[in-house]
């Protein structure tokens, strides 16, 4: 069973959010997938490790969506761009 446990921080975030999950939940198939809060697909890419540091400089002020898809089930989370 996934932990439910996605940490982001900062948050809200200026230019770069790191993004940790717990080793446990990450699988071979783990994806990170990042959304607008109208739905639409941002980016998309695979998680090896625990944390992942992503860059947001280039997002628009606004609330975003991050789901961590694993073998174990979704976990989505909110976090704000400034």
């Amino acid at each position: 069973m996934l932990s439910k446990e996605i940490n982001l921080f900062p948050n809200p975030v200026n230019d770069k959010i790191t993004i940790s999950v717990r080793e446990e939940d990450i699988s071979l198939n783990s994806t990170i997938s990042i959304f607008t809060i109208h739905g639409q697909l941002l980016q998309q890419f695979a998680i090896s490790r625990e944390n992942t540091i992503i860059d947001v400089c280039e997002f628009k002020e606004g609330v975003y969506i991050i789901k961590e898809t694993t073998d174990k089930g979704i976990v989505t989370k909110k976090f704000i761009k400034q």
